[in-house]
């Protein structure tokens, strides 16, 4: 791990205080200078050449016995039009997730009200953290107290729940972007 440069107190992106974080390269902690250059790699998808073709999953398939016979790259079915629109969406979730840790730096800084909601959306993601199948029409089957959370706690007793909450997400490595295709729908039948 490298130190951070004398004349930096917090990284560029995210805002951490640098006795926080590691640090990453220049002025970036190590969580925002990785995802950064998770996007400069790919920006430089190149399908004429799968040495660029980082962070892309790879299929593999299986024969009889079990033992795998083949990989290819999920992207391989998709023309053109769909690899572009995919890099975009990929791009657009990594920088999602650079907003994201932005915004809990400012909830820290007590820049941003933790309220009920705010609450309910962190157990929200604790329960998604422990069971990964708890969704209910594409959102953590959580039950609905953002009312009883505000109601029962003051702000600053909210800002410590969320606190010890965010550290128990942060202690879980983030799984990285997910489900960054989706076919478009198909046309009507006539």
């Amino acid at each position: 791990m490298s130190e951070w440069p004398p004349h930096v107190e917090a990284c560029k992106n995210c805002t951490g205080e640098s006795v926080r974080y590691a640090h990453g390269s220049g002025e970036y902690c190590n969580r925002c200078y990785n995802l950064l250059k998770r996007i400069k790699d790919v920006q430089g998808w190149d399908r004429s050449r799968p040495e660029t073709l980082k962070w892309i999953p790879i299929y593999k398939t299986y024969g009889a016995d079990g033992r795998p016979n083949s990989s290819v790259l999920f992207t391989n079915s998709l023309t053109d039009n769909q690899f572009e629109a995919c890099r975009k969406n990929y791009i657009r979730k990594i920088e999602a997730r650079l907003v994201l840790l932005r915004y809990r730096e400012e909830i820290r800084r007590h820049e941003v009200e933790v309220n009920g909601l705010k609450l309910e959306e962190t157990f929200s993601e604790i329960l998604r953290l422990i069971r990964p199948t708890a969704f209910y029409q594409g959102k953590v089957s959580f039950p609905s107290y953002a009312n009883y959370l505000a109601d029962q706690f003051d702000e600053p007793q909210r800002r410590v729940i969320y606190a010890l909450l965010e550290e128990v997400i942060e202690q879980v490595p983030w799984q990285g972007v997910r489900g960054v295709w989706s076919p478009p729908p198909a046309a009507p039948r006539k």
